[in-house]
């Protein structure tokens, strides 16, 4: 069994989200079954085309789709007792929205005040389906309207990190204001 694809969606066709399936189907001696033949598919992630029949040359076809988990899908066709199987990587998509979890402390005072004076922000980059992306993003941090003395990681009120899988920390946020994503 082949797929059209081995890995969706294909780097640079985001909107891919289907994978072809092809496959030819033979008795012990290596020649073509009854056209008519019923294949069944199953896979652990995903969906695909539960059966098909196959033609007067002992091929079928079948599609796969992704569903909402990313990670290596294992596709099995059956056809008595000849069984095959292919792996297709179900990536995650492209950006959707960002999630700040939740931090701790998550109040902080300005320097010199009584308590924690910073704390670290985690940012997740996450696709329509909420998994974590796979492609590298900047995103931005700021915050507004700052104190004085306030900052992000030491720099200033504005600050561009990459992120990694999805994930990107910031260090540390000092002062008492909230940060928002831009």
């Amino acid at each position: 069994m082949v797929a059209s694809y081995s890995e969706i969606p294909p780097i640079g066709f985001p909107d891919t989200t289907m994978s072809r399936l092809s496959l030819y189907v033979s008795d012990s001696t290596g020649f073509p079954v009854d056209q008519g033949t019923e294949v069944t598919f199953t896979t652990d992630i995903g969906f695909v085309t539960p059966f098909t029949l196959t033609n007067a040359t002992g091929n079928a076809s079948a599609i796969f789709t992704m569903g909402d988990s990313s990670g290596i899908a294992k596709v099995y066709a059956l056809s008595g007792v000849a069984i095959d199987s292919v792996l297709i990587q179900v990536r995650p998509m492209e950006a959707s929205y960002i999630v700040l979890p939740p931090v701790s402390p998550s109040y902080i005072v300005v320097q010199g005040g009584w308590g924690a004076e910073s704390t670290t922000l985690n940012a997740e980059l996450r696709d329509a389906r909420g998994e974590l992306v796979d492609i590298i993003y900047e995103v931005d941090f700021t915050i507004g309207p700052a104190p004085a003395g306030a900052n992000l990681d030491g720099v200033g009120n504005s600050v561009t990190v990459e992120t990694n899988y999805g994930w990107q920390v910031l260090p540390s946020i000092v002062g008492q204001k909230q940060v928002l994503s831009n």
